[in-house]
C-alpha cells in the first residue's frame, strides 16, 4: 500500500519523471501545504523557480473534511457539479462559504509570499505540484489561475492521484505526471505515505526562503 517514505522521498522520485524539463524555461508551483514540500524538491532537481498557488477546498458545512469546490486568492471557483447538486446547496450560501474559504486563503498568500502579485509566463512552463490528487477539486482551480499567467504549457504532476481525481482534471491540463494512480474507495492521500506530515506555515515560509536563495 504504501508508495513513499515520506514528502521528500516523494519530491525526489517525481522530480526523477520529469527530469526532461531541466535546462528549460520552467516554474514549479506547489499547492499548499503539503505540494509545495513536494514541488521544492522537484525544483531543486530542475534547478528552477519556485512559486505557490494557493487553492483551497470549500467544504460541506456538516462534513467539512469533503469538498464540493475549490476557490484561489483572486476568486477563480470550481465547482463539482455533480456533488453540488446532490447536496442541494443555495446559491447564496455557495457563494458565502467560498469567500469565507477566499480569505483564509488570501491570509496565506500574504503570509507566504508577503504579496498576491505574480509576474506573467509568456514562453513558460508551469509545473503544478501537489502532494496527492484525490478529488482533483484543487488541482483543477489551481489549473485555472495558472492559465491567467499565460503559461506555454501547464503539467499537473503529483506522486499519488486517485482514477476519478484524475478523471476530473483530464483535459485542462496540457500534461499530467503522476507516479501511481489508485483505483481504490475511499481514497486518501495520507495512505500511499509511510510518514504522514501536517505542515505548518512556518515550514512553508522556511521551504521558500530557502528556495528563493538558492
Amino acid at each position: 500500500m504504501k508508495r513513499f517514505r515520506n514528502h521528500i522521498d516523494a519530491g525526489e522520485r517525481l522530480a526523477k519523471e520529469l527530469m526532461r524539463y531541466k535546462n528549460r524555461d520552467v516554474v514549479v508551483f506547489g499547492i499548499p501545504r503539503g505540494g509545495v514540500i513536494v514541488g521544492n524538491e522537484v525544483a531543486a532537481k530542475l534547478e528552477c523557480g519556485l512559486d505557490i498557488v494557493a487553492a483551497r477546498k470549500i467544504p460541506v458545512p456538516w462534513a467539512p473534511e469533503v469538498g464540493f469546490g475549490a476557490v484561489t486568492h483572486d476568486g477563480t471557483t470550481v465547482l463539482n457539479e455533480e456533488l453540488t447538486s446532490q447536496l442541494a446547496l443555495p446559491k447564496t450560501m455557495i457563494n458565502t462559504l467560498a469567500e469565507r474559504v477566499m480569505q483564509e486563503v488570501k491570509r496565506r498568500l500574504n503570509v507566504y509570499r508577503g504579496n498576491d502579485r505574480y509576474e506573467m509566463l509568456d514562453g513558460k512552463t508551469a509545473i503544478i505540484v501537489d502532494d496527492g490528487i484525490a478529488t482533483g477539486i484543487s488541482m483543477l482551480a489551481s489549473i485555472k489561475f495558472v492559465k491567467k499567467l499565460n503559461p506555454n504549457k501547464i503539467v499537473a504532476a503529483a506522486p499519488v492521484a486517485s482514477a476519478s481525481g484524475l478523471l476530473f482534471i483530464s483535459g485542462n491540463a496540457d500534461e499530467e505526471v503522476i507516479l501511481h494512480i489508485s483505483y481504490m474507495a475511499p481514497f486518501a492521500v495520507a495512505m500511499f505515505y509511510e510518514e504522514w506530515s501536517e505542515f505548518s506555515d512556518k515550514d512553508i515560509i522556511g521551504c521558500l526562503a530557502a528556495a528563493h536563495k538558492s
